[in-house]
């Protein structure tokens, strides 16, 4: 029987309208077809919502999250699907086929750019490990906390924390050939949900000021580059109005983080948060609203200490490797958690807390080597290593759930030693002790 909670009919509908050739070129694809694959889609995602809704309810214990909706949702999906059981992300065709303020033509090429990223992703869709919810289930409506979404900023942790994802910057713009003269061009860059806002201004020196110097204009640069600078020296131009022109940005994300936190309570998932201003925003909500519930909120910091050793594997490789050896994985994904939690209570300084975890990490993976290197050396002393290359191509034998005592038996013959069919017995303990006391099994297997 189908199961319609996940969003495999993507595909059926990519090939039952041929979207693309053989090759992955592009087919031409005409304004009555994008009409009927609206009509079609929309009606399997709504069939689609019901089946999650469901699923989702008789299913409470999995590890999963609820991504906010943005232009980086999918790419968030991507990179931390392979840790956890599930993730929830707001269908992205469904966005596409519902914005009424877009030509018929880039409909067309934004459909296919998206279905060209989720093409390449299709395993993992079809698994259930990406789970699309269409606007019904996990709204991404603006509107609906507007007053709360001002009251959090309001609060000075939440601004700051907005203000420090905000790029600000600043270079000199020579008004003559007197240096001290020089204008300060100025830019604050806030990267939003949505898209990029930028506000600027400029910073006439008090001497220059209502003088016949500035009889020639003010010009703005755009070619030389900018240097970063701070709030503070913004403050001392006196350009506070430059940061406080953002906050009607800030409070349409703050509206979007607080409508995701309503849909996590609705269906009783957490949502993850990657942006240390959504969680704080988060966070903060949870003290102004009794209903609302904190460990509802999680955010990116166990994936910022355990990425660096995954920067060259693909998300697929790590798949594999979960699916081969499942409880290690679980072992392995409870102690991350309970590591990174650990030692956020010894530091606030994110150095340090990087540096402990990596230094815990980095012990545990060689003490692996280690018990992995003396369980083959032991395979070597007896000189059973042939028959057991032979029998199941490498050491993978031990997790594959297959007897080895058996396997040696039939490679070797029923003449065997006893004392050899002992040290292969105590190699498989050596090393499934090696596996069962030490939760990084699961990296140090994807690592090799």
């Amino acid at each position: 029987m189908k199961d319609h909670s996940k969003s495999d009919f993507i595909f059926d509908l990519v090939d039952e309208f041929e979207m693309f050739s053989a090759t992955g070129a592009p087919n031409i694809f005409t304004d009555e077809a994008l009409i009927a694959f609206s009509y079609k889609y929309k009606s399997f995602s709504t069939q689609r919502d019901i089946s999650l809704l469901r699923y989702l309810n008789q299913s409470p214990s999995l590890f999963r999250s609820i991504i906010p909706y943005s232009k980086w949702a999918l790419g968030v999906a991507f990179n931390v699907v392979w840790y956890y059981d599930e993730l929830i992300v707001n269908d992205p065709i469904i966005q596409i086929l519902e914005d009424d303020h877009q030509s018929i033509e880039n409909k067309k090429q934004r459909l296919r750019n998206v279905i060209v990223f989720l093409l390449k992703c299709k395993e993992t869709i079809n698994e259930g490990y990406i789970l699309f919810a269409g606007n019904d289930l996990l709204p991404i409506t603006t509107g609906n906390f507007e007053n709360e979404a001002q009251q959090l900023l309001d609060s000075k942790d939440v601004t700051d924390a907005y203000e420090q994802i905000t790029v600000l910057l600043r270079k000199n713009s020579p008004l003559n050939d007197i240096p001290e003269d020089d204008l300060t061009q100025l830019q604050a860059i806030y990267e939003s949900f949505w898209g990029e806002v930028r506000q600027m201004g400029m910073h006439i020196p008090e001497h220059v000021q209502g003088t016949n110097k500035l009889d020639g204009g003010i010009f703005y640069d755009f070619t030389t580059p900018f240097q970063y600078t701070t709030k503070d020296q913004i403050l001392l131009y006196g350009k506070e109005n430059m940061l406080t022109a953002l906050h009607p940005e800030y409070k349409r994300d703050i509206s979007v983080v607080l409508e995701t936190l309503r849909s996590g309570s609705r269906l009783n998932s957490p949502v993850l948060f990657y942006r240390d201003a959504d969680a704080m925003a988060a966070k903060n909500y949870s003290l102004i609203n009794q209903t609302a519930k904190p460990a509802m909120v999680t955010n990116n910091i166990g994936y910022d200490c355990i990425v660096p050793y995954l920067d060259n594997i693909h998300f697929n490789q790590l798949l594999d490797v979960k699916r081969a050896v499942p409880n290690a994985f679980k072992d392995f994904r409870y102690y991350l958690f309970e590591l990174v939690s650990k030692t956020m209570k010894l530091t606030d300084d994110p150095h340090e807390l990087k540096f402990r975890i990596d230094s815990q990490i980095n012990s545990m993976i060689r003490k692996m080597e280690i018990e992995m290197e003396s369980a083959k050396r032991k395979m070597v002393i007896h000189g059973i290593v042939a028959p057991v290359v032979v029998a199941a191509g490498s050491l993978g034998l031990f997790t594959s759930g297959m007897d080895v005592l058996q396997v040696a038996g039939a490679v070797m013959g029923t003449s065997g030693a006893v004392a050899t069919l002992r040290t292969l017995s105590d190699v498989k303990s050596d090393k499934d002790k090696a596996i069962i006391n030490n939760q990084m099994y699961f990296l140090w297997k994807v690592l090799q």
